[in-house]
């Protein structure tokens, strides 16, 4: 099965793009606890992990939000080939 190059590169940059987001609020939340470094010095290491694995659901959550206006835009620029999908999502 032969994939048209528009829809390969759509099916690369989707997951890249939601992948971003979250590793940008993981580094986000690192800054901040480093940021409050005495405040996070109170913390166990399971408070620590726990404020990563809590809001990990969070951030999935944004990230989609983030990222479904961009994907429907690349669904369509797939479909349609005049559509300005690249110019759009920039």
């Amino acid at each position: 099965m032969i994939i048209f190059a528009p829809v390969k590169k759509a099916l690369f940059f989707q997951p890249l793009y939601f992948l971003f987001w979250v590793l940008y609020f993981i580094v986000s939340r690192a800054g901040f606890l480093l940021y409050h470094a005495d405040n996070a010095a109170q913390l166990t290491i399971n408070e620590l992990a726990g404020t990563f694995w809590y809001g990990s659901r969070l951030d999935f959550s944004f990230a989609s939000y983030l990222s479904a206006v961009p994907f429907i835009v690349a669904f369509i620029g797939v479909l349609w080939k005049r559509f300005p999908a690249a110019g759009i999502i920039r």
